[in-house]
């Protein structure tokens, strides 16, 4: 399954959970933002750098105004 479809199905799931999250000023009810990267990796990598890259996704979710979902930039999918 594509990472957005994934992401996808956890967005809908919390939204049916419906926490409720009175002191948020985003939303009523609990969200998720979520950071997605995808990568070949070659033998220079790190797992470290995978981990910075969905990091970088995740604040830029979060920076577009959170309960969303962010692909890094160089992520295949």
């Amino acid at each position: 399954m594509e990472q957005k479809a994934v992401a996808d199905k956890v967005h809908q799931r919390i939204a049916e959970l419906a926490i409720e999250h009175n002191k948020s000023q985003i939303s009523d009810s609990i969200t998720v933002s979520i950071g997605v990267a995808s990568h070949i990796p070659s033998q220079d990598d790190t797992p470290e750098s995978i981990v910075a890259w969905a990091d970088s996704a995740l604040y830029q979710a979060k920076a577009n105004g959170r309960n969303q979902t962010c692909l890094h930039h160089t992520s295949s999918n």
